[in-house]
């Protein structure tokens, strides 16, 4: 959901280093002029408020060789990796991409709905951050983000615990429907026809009728993957089966 404080965490990195923001929901891949707006002085590129179909694999160059800005009118400038921005990004929707050159192009941690439409921090502390604060409170923000240098400084990156953040890919990659189905259809060590799921799946489901039992089949693999488990699949003559095996380090869903 939005309004959780995502932004406004960037925000505050923006206090400490020069911030760009791009408006995730307008932002045009294609564009040749995306980031005509970003100063050659910018530390920290913020997108916005992706969506859930924004490719991530696009900005791959952002963060591994450099940075090209095409500027109406005047000369385009090019900033080389050393120089160009950090990318950070913040979307309701899990980024997908499960690939090693995925992996270690991103971190991702989750934000917890203490705000909402319904709750600001206004609310919680009764002003607005930064623009209504006085010096004490600009001391204590400076004392705590440099509290939090030293502790990367020291331990490196701490890697958060994800919530629901595989679940959300899980979403991503098949339909909001389909988890909370294959919760109470599929119990792991047992043997399915493929088939039979997917008729299942259709039948609860009948909204999800075009979908195609190869791409089903993806589905149900994402699943395992979600659980934790050895997928296997074997055939007997044309009856496709598939089992979602315990490892011993299964997730556990309620």
């Amino acid at each position: 959901n939005g309004g959780s404080g995502k932004t406004l965490l960037i925000t505050a990195v923006g206090k400490i280093r020069r911030l760009a923001t791009i408006d995730g929901k307008m932002y045009d891949q294609k564009e040749w002029f995306a980031f005509s707006s970003v100063g050659i002085d910018c530390e920290v590129l913020l997108f916005d408020d992706v969506d859930a179909d924004f490719d991530f694999e696009k900005i791959f160059p952002l963060m591994t060789t450099g940075m090209q800005i095409r500027r109406k009118y005047r000369d385009h400038i090019y900033l080389p990796f050393e120089r160009s921005p950090k990318i950070t990004l913040t979307t309701n929707y899990a980024i997908l991409g499960d690939s090693s050159s995925h992996r270690r192009r991103k971190y991702e941690f989750e934000v917890t709905a203490t705000y909402s439409a319904d709750y600001s921090p206004r609310d919680k502390f009764g002003r607005n951050f930064f623009t209504e604060w006085p010096e004490s409170e600009w001391n204590l923000f400076f004392n705590t983000m440099t509290e939090c240098l030293q502790i990367f400084l020291n331990e490196g990156l701490i890697v958060s615990e994800p919530l629901n953040l595989n679940l959300a890919k899980l979403i991503g990659k098949t339909s909001e429907d389909f988890p909370e189905w294959a919760v109470d259809a599929i119990h792991l060590d047992e043997r399915y026809d493929k088939r039979s799921l997917y008729l299942a799946f259709i039948r609860e489901y009948p909204e999800n009728n075009r979908l195609k039992p190869r791409d089903f089949t993806m589905w149900l693999r994402a699943y395992g993957t979600y659980r934790n488990c050895h997928v296997r699949e074997n055939h007997s003559d044309r009856t496709r089966y598939i089992v979602f095996e315990s490892t011993g380090e299964n997730i556990e869903v309620i």
